[in-house]
């Protein structure tokens, strides 16, 4: 099984792989802003999205080249447009090299 090159670092959103199977999977909770931590060992082609229970993406958080490295990226439970998204689940999906990691939140807004 290859290991996913990029990896979730502590509080408060930690990713899992996708498809990974674990007995509970954690829903985060977000009042109104959600913080992305995670580390790349090294450069790489990086999209971070956040899409809605059906798949659709409501916005793109990061796209393009990051360096090796911690990052931290913030979504302010805006969409693309600039709207509040409303009250619901959310997935966060960070791809990069073939890799694909989530992270379940639930929006409060």
């Amino acid at each position: 099984m290859a290991r996913p090159i990029a990896r979730a670092l502590g509080h408060p959103i930690p990713f899992r792989a996708a498809g990974a199977s674990s007995p509970r999977q954690a829903v985060r909770t977000a009042a109104a802003v959600v913080n992305l931590r995670f580390a790349l060992p090294r450069a790489a082609l990086t999209d971070v999205h956040v899409v809605d229970e059906r798949d659709r993406r409501v916005r793109t958080l990061a796209c393009g080249e990051l360096t090796a490295g911690e990052h931290a990226i913030v979504w302010d439970g805006l969409d693309e447009s600039g709207a509040r998204c409303p009250a619901g689940r959310y997935i966060l999906r960070l791809e990069t090299a073939g890799s694909l990691l989530t992270s379940r939140v639930v929006s409060l807004a």
